[in-house]
């Protein structure tokens, strides 16, 4: 599967919040990063009990896509996240690098500003 493809379809799993179809989605050897925090999640499984723990929080989850770039086997999408989380409406600016391997993301990294996300969530 090409890059643009697997990235397009794991976007779609995430918004769908189903963690089973972003599972199908991963290498098993995937590293899940979130640079803010400075989590690293490795491998399949965990990360997706990581994003089944993100969808047991979050309601709903979309990403308005404003930039995305695809060279070979890496993607770079720029986005607004649009998270509600109980009755609060988040919208967080985002970048986020995948890296896919044999049809499988293989690297997950986010990167945004946790002050931004902090202010909204209190």
């Amino acid at each position: 599967m090409e890059t643009l493809t697997v990235v397009t379809k794991l976007v779609n799993a995430i918004e769908k919040r189903d963690a089973d179809a972003v599972g199908a989605l991963l290498a098993e050897n995937i590293s899940f990063e979130n640079i803010p925090s400075g989590q690293i999640v490795l491998g399949k499984a965990n990360t997706v009990k990581e994003f089944s723990g993100f969808f047991e929080q979050a309601s709903d989850i979309r990403w308005e896509i404003e930039r995305q770039v695809v060279n070979g086997n890496i993607a770079m999408i720029e986005r607004i996240n649009h998270i509600k989380l109980g009755d609060k409406e988040i919208k967080l600016p985002m970048v986020t690098v995948m890296e896919v391997d044999n049809g499988k993301v293989s690297l997950f990294r986010d990167y945004f500003d946790v002050n931004t996300f902090v202010t909204q969530t209190n």
